[in-house]
């Protein structure tokens, strides 16, 4: 449920959301980075038992540890223009 502040009379902006409530709590999910490109600053990772790949931006990237493939990685799965994204990754070691 969202609910809505209403604007100031004459204002050209429109309404900004006051309050808004979660309707499901985002799963963290466990993968591996298949590629990383440190110079461009993007790759692809895979979450376990995901039939996709997400991709993986630098920005999203927690701590500042850019990941190398084969990486474990914990992220939540978000959408961009349409495509799945790595959210809030957070780095782990390599899988061996």
């Amino acid at each position: 449920m969202v609910e809505y502040a209403s604007a100031e009379p004459g204002a050209d902006r429109a309404p900004r959301a006051s309050l808004v409530e979660r309707i499901k709590e985002p799963l963290e999910v466990i993968g591996v980075v298949e590629s990383f490109n440190d110079l461009k600053g993007w790759g692809w990772v895979r979450g376990d038992g995901d039939h996709e790949s997400c991709y993986l931006h630098r920005s999203e990237v927690q701590d500042g540890r850019l990941p190398l493939a084969g990486q474990e990685v914990w992220f939540y799965k978000g959408h961009k223009n349409g495509r799945p994204r790595a959210c809030y990754v957070r780095v782990g070691k390599l899988r061996g």
